[in-house]
């Protein structure tokens, strides 16, 4: 199979993207990140993208409400690549039909469409990398990228985000290690030469510049939740200590959430009163869709239920907003 050319996508969709709106959210993140803007981050969606008509309703109705919580900084939470412990469904780009049909080419369209309604709306979104063949099609339309659990130590990772205009998040290892995230804060920061596809049936050999953006993502490990206090101050003065000065971001589900979708609330409010006296913490994640909990994949889906993890229901949106507004 021929992949389409990432050129005419890029003529066909980023041509009506604001490019500078993108760029401006971008810089707020940074400003975040360092303490120089006050608003707290909140990165929330569904655990996986499957659909362009279940993600619009889910972003529109998000939409309506953020306009009135103006002191909280709104991310999309975008995957559309899934990485799996073992094997599973990997994600819109990579079976779009959930049938096992792997019509790539289609995926890609179908999550450019996406990421063209939401920059159209002036939604900043949040995605997870994990080939570094489709960071080149999508990395144009992302506010923040972010690096998984399984994939926080690659080198592969650590070289094309060293070369990334945004934001980068890096999530400690699955079994709780933090330290290599850490590592790879440090390593993208670094330049790096490394070789890549230039989309012309070539290799070609790149230096990159370094991104200084790199921040660290607590995500708990092995139902071991590590957004807890004592735990959290361990961690920044190790970042302290190496001269990282950029806050850190919750993510409420996960191991934090001991992978009980409902626990999410009971973590983002632990972890708000914390921010109230330490302003290191800058963000949290939340895996929301239309309606609670999770479905396996099938030919007839129930409307609005994660395919993958469990998550909260939208309902649930102003809770956790309030809570926020409540402790910064």
């Amino acid at each position: 199979m021929k992949i389409l050319s990432r050129n005419k996508l890029y003529d066909d969709y980023y041509s009506i993207v604001n490019k500078r709106n993108i760029l401006k959210n971008r810089k707020i993140v940074k400003k975040i990140l360092l303490g120089k803007c006050k608003k707290m981050m909140i990165i929330l969606g569904p655990c996986s993208i499957r659909s362009f008509k279940e993600t619009k309703d889910f972003f529109l109705k998000v939409n309506n409400i953020r306009k009135k919580f103006k002191d909280i900084f709104f991310l999309a939470r975008i995957y559309l690549e899934k990485p799996r412990t073992i094997s599973g469904w990997k994600g819109m780009i990579y079976d779009p039909l959930l049938n096992k049909s792997f019509k790539i080419n289609l995926g890609i369209k179908k999550s450019l469409n996406i990421l063209k309604f939401l920059n159209e709306i002036k939604f900043p979104v949040v995605t997870e990398f994990l080939s570094n063949i489709i960071v080149e099609y999508i990395k144009k339309y992302i506010t923040i990228g972010t690096i998984g659990a399984r994939n926080y130590e690659s080198q592969i990772h650590r070289e094309f985000c060293s070369n990334l205009k945004m934001p980068i998040g890096i999530k400690n290892g699955t079994h709780g290690d933090v330290m290599g995230a850490i590592n790879s804060i440090l390593s993208i920061s670094k330049k790096h030469k490394y070789i890549r596809n230039n989309f012309k049936n070539e290799l070609e050999y790149k230096i990159s510049k370094g991104n200084k953006d790199g921040f660290l993502i607590l995500r708990g490990g092995i139902n071991k939740p590590n957004y807890y206090k004592k735990k959290i101050s361990e961690y920044l003065n190790i970042l302290k200590n190496i001269n990282i000065s950029r806050g850190i971001v919750i993510d409420c589900s996960h191991d934090n959430s001991k992978k009980i979708s409902t626990n999410q609330i009971k973590v983002l409010k632990n972890v708000c009163k914390q921010r109230k006296k330490n302003k290191k913490i800058v963000g949290v994640i939340i895996e929301m869709d239309i309606k609670k909990g999770r479905q396996e994949i099938k030919k007839r889906l129930k409307y609005g239920i994660s395919i993958t993890d469990n998550c909260i229901s939208i309902n649930k949106l102003k809770k956790c907003l309030n809570i926020i507004r409540k402790y910064s």
